[in-house]
């Protein structure tokens, strides 16, 4: 450990050292944002619900949930082809991100 060097190295360098090991740099896969079991769960309360009168859908307090992000990375991540959707090398990590959620509702009573 006495050895450590204290040598400034670039990001040019990380990078093309990185590629000769097969990495390259990917838009990362879009991925879905209803889960089978929520997609599910969602289709038996609106086929439950479907038969309700518009008077009483007008009793229903509506909500709405904004994300506005700010410092929103390029969701850009290093990867092998062809491993684009590979469970195991998901984005595990973030950095400089804020959200702002805005929650709105309204009721016709």
């Amino acid at each position: 450990m006495a050895n450590i060097s204290k040598s400034v190295v670039s990001m040019n360098i990380i990078h093309n050292e990185v590629h000769l090991f097969g990495f390259h740099v990917h838009a990362a896969a879009h991925k879905s944002l209803i889960t089978k079991s929520n997609c599910s769960a969602q289709l038996m309360w609106c086929k439950a619900h479907r038969q309700w009168s518009l008077d009483h859908w007008k009793l229903i307090l509506w909500s709405d949930k904004s994300r506005f992000t700010c410092y929103h990375s390029d969701d850009r991540v290093w990867r092998k082809f062809p491993a684009r959707m590979h469970c195991a090398l998901s984005k595990v990590w973030q950095r400089g991100n804020y959200d702002l959620i805005v929650f709105l509702s309204r009721a016709q009573i």
